[in-house]
């Protein structure tokens, strides 16, 4: 729930960790990621059918891993450690969710 917090509330932040570049479209999606974020994160707390929400976890990872590939692959000037290593972090992050 933190990350999806984060992803929110400064999402401009945010994207320059990560080496995204700052622009209001990516804001937006950063914004949408964090909202969906904070509903898996709030979906697990909650003791009714705990089995969908890890898996509505797991395919938002999906996501987030076929974005910042995207990233990667479209734009030479993003290729750097910092989108490499957020790729390598939501990767991790998918094995634990698995």
């Amino acid at each position: 729930m933190g990350l999806g917090a984060l992803e929110l509330l400064a999402p401009a932040q945010l994207a320059r960790l990560i080496g995204v570049a700052d622009t209001p479209r990516n804001r937006l999606a950063l914004r949408a990621l964090g909202a969906r974020e904070l509903v898996a994160g709030a979906g697990l707390l909650v003791p009714r059918r705990p089995g969908r929400w890890p898996w509505s976890r797991v395919a938002g990872d999906v996501v987030d891993l076929a974005l910042l590939a995207g990233i990667l692959a479209s734009n030479r000037r993003n290729r750097g450690a910092r989108t490499t290593g957020a790729l390598a972090v939501v990767a991790g992050v998918t094995a634990v969710d698995l």
